[in-house]
């Protein structure tokens, strides 16, 4: 499940490898040693805020329902069904997927063109919305969810149902091409389905060979060029390890480079929809940095960089400790307005997103996602609270139960 211990380590345990790793024994082919240093230096003061942040604001796992439980077989189901539905518009009324184009194009500036025109050039809003939810909040769900109704043993129902819903998931998270989209679903569902933090970091240590295979394949699906290469393992591991080992660390310096030296970003950039009433009209601040740093002509110009870049631009150092803190703070509130609702599934649904959207938080504008979990905490609340309240079995569950009743 979720807590705040999990939270800390994961986040300690991503840093360590994007960040202090190849700071230290690697280093930068873009900035002095000096602007790195400084980089890890507000990466640990931010993870000081974050351990302190688990101490003063503490959480645990939110009251879960019973995969043998009918609500846990209705929810399930409910999630599932949303999840389908989601597959068959996206399916129908969606360009054709660029991920099974890679099959079929041999070229991969061809492959990574159509990934910008499917879904951030695309000028049919409806299709990015309803994609952009089921991407990000249904299917990493459903996908956790369905992992956990397998593991636990649950009844054949219940079973096929995860598989089932697994399926839809994996769709949708391959659909555009996006590496990263799966790997976060299967990170997020080893965080969600074990029960502590040793479990927890048994199980990454036994997946790593599989998500690095994952990783490997999907890299080579999506570079249909590199087929018949004779250096294609030699490619794959190089193009691996510049994402992971170089590119995290170099965007966050970039940040504090274009704030202090090139001064093309200011403090106030960082926070969205206040960046835009401070400076109209222009570009966004992930916009500069991708542009001034690491543009290449291919894919849009927009370079995330991890959570305390973000913070430092804020604020400093300071701004640094206080994200951390802060990032803890905001994830209790949440759990405590979901607790509110009363539901064990909705307990537990929240607890498997908070999973997949802390991969995302630690890795983006802690304020964007911190709103984000704020508000879609309220709303699922509200919508909880006025729910019809005289339905006793749910269509679901007279499924689930064969009944035709």
């Amino acid at each position: 499940m979720f807590t705040s211990a999990k939270v800390f380590w994961v986040t300690f345990g991503i840093y360590l490898l994007v960040v202090f790793v190849p700071g230290l024994l690697i280093g930068s082919t873009i900035f002095p040693d000096a602007a790195v240093h400084k980089t890890m230096l507000a990466c640990l003061i931010f993870l000081c805020g974050l351990y302190l942040g688990s101490l003063v604001f503490p959480f645990s796992s939110l009251p879960s329902a019973s995969e043998a439980s009918p609500s846990f077989r209705s929810g399930l189901a409910l999630m599932v069904a949303c999840t389908l539905a989601i597959v068959v518009y996206i399916a129908l009324a969606g360009p054709p997927s660029p991920f099974l184009a890679a099959f079929a194009i041999h070229d991969s500036r061809a492959v990574a063109q159509l990934r910008e025109e499917a879904v951030k050039l695309n000028t049919d809003a409806l299709f990015v919305r309803v994609y952009a939810w089921g991407r990000d909040i249904f299917a990493p769900v459903t996908f956790a969810l369905s992992i956990r109704a397998l593991r636990m043993g649950s009844g054949s129902r219940t079973r096929l149902l995860g598989f089932v819903g697994i399926l839809g998931a994996l769709y949708l998270g391959l659909w555009s091409g996006q590496k990263a989209t799966v790997l976060n679903y299967l990170v997020a569902a080893v965080i969600f389905t074990s029960p502590g933090i040793r479990s927890m970091i048994l199980t990454a240590l036994t997946a790593a060979p599989i998500l690095l295979g994952a990783l490997a394949g999907l890299f080579w699906i999506t570079a249909p060029n590199l087929f018949g290469d004779p250096n294609a393992l030699r490619i794959l591991v190089q193009v691996i390890a510049t994402r992971v080992l170089a590119a995290p660390l170099d965007v966050a310096t970039a940040y504090i480079d274009a704030l202090e030296q090139l001064r093309i970003i200011g403090r106030l950039d960082v926070i969205p929809y206040v960046s835009f009433l401070h400076t109209p009209g222009i570009v966004s601040a992930e916009n500069r940095v991708a542009l001034e740093y690491f543009y290449t002509g291919l894919d849009s110009a927009h370079a995330n960089t991890l959570a305390f870049g973000y913070a430092y631009v804020l604020g400093g150092y300071f701004a640094c400790f206080l994200a951390g803190a802060t990032v803890m703070a905001g994830m209790r509130l949440s759990m405590r307005i979901v607790a509110a609702t009363g539901s064990r599934f909705l307990g537990m649904a929240w607890s498997a997103w908070l999973c997949y959207l802390l991969l995302d938080l630690v890795q983006g504008n802690f304020v964007s996602y911190l709103t984000k979990v704020i508000v879609v905490a309220i709303l699922v609340w509200g919508v909880h609270a006025i729910r019809p309240r005289t339905l006793t079995v749910s269509t679901s569950q007279r499924f689930l139960s064969g009944s035709t009743a």
